[in-house]
């Protein structure tokens, strides 16, 4: 499982430098130099020193966070070494000038490599790898002077689940991919926080959704079907749903029907040279009342409206082409409302939204085909609030 802020992940992967849960033991040996390091009472550390054949040669004094506050003596060039209590290798470096320089390997405490760094004058530089227990690839993230910058890419046994891409230590863009290698996702960010146009696929690579953010508030949702033919909008301004927009091939309440119609009773529009309904309009008084329709062209049903007194009341419901559901959202008064579901053609639950007064009020959950649940999304009064987790 995922977790991540509307939606947005936050990886943190520490540089290699010492550890105070992995305290090193000094050791005798003449070919390279030993580091170990100095704790107070209190278990805070405070010194690390350098060691050829157990005597000291340099000493750093360090701050709390670790970083080196002054330097006494001279650490010699070449391989210096931390160990774990059990004697085994936890990390090697080469020293150059005082300073790492070049390779730096960090070994699990079963002897398996960890991770990989380049060191130039003293930073971490380049592509950094780390390794699970197993051996396999875990990460490859790309270092600029210790800040991460350039593409980070993250597997799971072996397998690229996601791409990141850093400026500067910020996430500007992240891509997630399913175990098949297919993409999942395609969010953009700015500062860390979603930012931009985020894309949402369907296992067959076809557009499922494009969600608009500023600085991680919602402008835009669109989700498509139907490979992108046709997908229902939700406009936001300051959080609430301003604009709910549904787009098919052909447009809600043509010129001719406006035309035909007395004002009051049912008027139909055949599909040109056919005896199919595309339209029919159901108005009383000259507005909208009880259920209109669209039908798609074989004379399956494509989307009914129940209106009030011109304005959405109750359920609309919309189709496949085969007949099946797609959607089924609920209206008071032109505002959604209540509990609304989209549905895959296999008829499986797509996607469940709660509405209040218009509003995205509540978790709303997105489900794979499978039926095993995507990710979820909780809004409190048309906005993000609290965790958006990504399965």
């Amino acid at each position: 499982m995922r977790i991540f802020k509307v939606i947005f992940l936050i990886i943190i992967i520490s540089t290699c430098s010492f550890s105070q849960d992995k305290k090193p033991t000094s050791q005798k040996q003449s070919s390279f130099t030993v580091k170990v390091y100095e704790y107070d009472n209190n278990g805070n550390l405070t010194d690390a020193v350098y060691k050829v054949d157990n005597q000291e040669v340099a000493r750093e004094k360090l701050n709390k966070d670790g970083t080196v506050l002054k330097v006494i003596g001279t650490i010699p060039d070449g391989i210096v070494k931390e160990y774990y209590k059990s004697g085994a290798v936890y990390k090697e470096f080469i020293y150059k000038n005082g300073k790492p320089e070049g390779q730096c390997k960090t070994y699990y405490a079963n002897k398996k490599l960890n991770r990989e760094d380049t060191y130039i004058n003293g930073k971490i530089n380049g592509l950094t790898k780390l390794y699970d227990e197993k051996g396999f690839l875990k990460a490859e993230i790309n270092y600029k002077d210790d800040v991460q910058d350039g593409i980070t890419k993250i597997y799971k046994n072996g397998k690229l689940r996601s791409e990141l891409d850093y400026k500067m230590g910020k996430m500007i863009s992240k891509k997630t991919y399913s175990d098949k290698g297919g993409i999942i996702s395609d969010e953009g960010f700015k500062d860390d926080t979603l930012d931009g146009i985020c894309r949402y696929y369907y296992k067959s690579g076809k557009i499922k959704a494009e969600i608009v953010y500023k600085r991680s508030r919602l402008i835009t949702i669109k989700y498509y079907f139907d490979g992108g033919k046709d997908f229902f909008e939700e406009e936001f301004l300051h959080g609430r749903i301003r604009i709910n927009k549904i787009k098919f091939n052909i447009n809600a309440i043509s010129e001719e029907a406006r035309a035909r119609s007395k004002g009051d009773g049912v008027t139909r529009i055949n599909y040109e040279g056919s005896n199919v309904v595309s339209e029919e309009w159901s108005m009383r008084g000259g507005v909208l009342e009880g259920v209109s329709k669209l039908n798609y062209e074989n004379g399956k049903p494509w989307v009914e409206w129940t209106f009030k007194g011109g304005n959405l009341e109750g359920t609309t419901k919309m189709y496949f082409e085969s007949g099946v559901l797609k959607a089924e959202l609920n209206f008071k008064n032109n505002l959604m409302t209540g509990t609304n579901n989209w549905f895959y053609e296999s008829g499986k639950i797509w996607q469940e939204q709660i509405y209040q007064d218009g509003f995205n009020n509540g978790v709303s959950k997105i489900f794979y085909e499978s039926g095993n649940l995507l990710g979820e999304y909780e809004f409190k009064g048309g906005k993000l609030n609290g965790d958006t987790k990504i399965y």
